[in-house]
């Protein structure tokens, strides 16, 4: 069945666009939403009429999220979180975490645009995808750094100072005279 959209439908076209669709596809999710109308000839000659509009719209959007986009990218959005070893997390970095941390620095993003596949589980930087409108995607820094435990920290600064005293060679302190008579 041929429709035409009335909205930009991931991974089924931008709005506008005439493109073919199961039957009940339409009848039990676009069409009763308002996503889509049948690609009648009447419905065709409106959307010939509209087209124009829709183009001009589509493309001041996609200028949009280019410039979006570009901010962006120069986002990082850092997470500390416990590692046993320093590499791998005691859990994970899931999507929705990574898009609450955006939207608190002012970015306007949907955890559906992240296209990450699985959570992220290790120590360092990484670079997950973003889809805007259309083709434009942009890329955000994640880094995850591990958390410093308060047990290791005492041990490490307590092992620092045995570490220096032993570098550091003994000096002979003279005897007091009561004592070298003695």
């Amino acid at each position: 069945m041929q429709i035409i959209l009335f909205d930009n439908i991931d991974r089924l076209g931008m709005k506008g666009d005439v493109v073919n669709v199961a039957n009940g596809y339409y009848r039990n999710f676009l069409g009763p939403r308002g996503l889509a109308l049948d690609a009648s000839q009447a419905n065709l000659k409106r959307l010939e009429a509209k087209r124009r509009k829709l183009k001009t719209e589509a493309e001041k959007q996609k200028q949009e999220a280019s410039v979006f986009g570009k901010r962006l990218a120069e986002a990082t959005v850092r997470f500390v979180r416990k590692s046993p070893d320093g590499q791998k997390l005691f859990g994970s970095v899931h999507d929705h975490e990574i898009v609450q941390q955006l939207v608190e620095q002012g970015f306007n993003l949907e955890h559906r645009q992240l296209a990450l596949k699985e959570p992220l589980k290790t120590v360092g930087a990484h670079t997950v995808k973003v889809r805007l409108i259309g083709n434009v995607e942009a890329h955000v820094t994640v880094v995850i750094e591990a958390e410093r435990d308060a047990a290791a920290e005492a041990a490490q600064a307590a092992a620092e100072p045995k570490a220096q005293a032993a570098e550091q060679p003994a000096i002979e302190q003279p005897a007091a005279e009561g004592e070298a008579q003695a």
